[in-house]
Parts: C-alpha cells; sequence; structure tokens
C-alpha cells in the first residue's frame, strides 16, 4: 500500500513538473512575470488586518466576548438512583 502511495504522490509531482515546464516554455513575456508572482509571492498573514479599528477596542471586544465576566450559573447536585 506504501508503495502504491508513494508512486501516486511521485506521479502527480512529475505531472506538477511537467505541466509547470511546458506553461512557462509557452507563456508570452507579461505571463511569466504573472507567474513570477505566484511563485514568490509572500506568505498570507496569520491574522487579517482591520486598517479602521483600534487596537483596545477590538482587545476589549474580544475579552467580552470569548471571556465573559458573568459567573457561570450554579449547578445542582443530581442524585443519580438505581
Amino acid at each position: 500500500m506504501k508503495c502504491l502511495r508513494r508512486s501516486y504522490f511521485k506521479a502527480i509531482g512529475s505531472a506538477k513538473t511537467a505541466h509547470w515546464s511546458h506553461s512557462l516554455s509557452t507563456a508570452a513575456l507579461k505571463s511569466l512575470w504573472k507567474a513570477k508572482r505566484f511563485t514568490f509571492s509572500s506568505p498570507p498573514q496569520r491574522f487579517l488586518d482591520l486598517p479602521d479599528a483600534n487596537r483596545s477596542e477590538v482587545a476589549e471586544m474580544l475579552l467580552k466576548a470569548f471571556f465573559s465576566r458573568q459567573s457561570p450559573a450554579p449547578c445542582s447536585p443530581q442524585l443519580i438512583t438505581l
């Protein structure tokens, strides 16, 4: 099973390489710059940037949403009878 899986992923890698080689060899100059941009782009940010947001307001909102200051409802013990 491992051999079959390895050959499957190797075939996918070979197909990707062949596709990129063919695409880049037949591409126009403008397309090459677009391919470069896709290939060497910076990694995505981990968190989205909120340009109009005040950091303290956002922090307060998140604190209220996830860490409510209200005490949890008391639980009443239940007796289990058999």
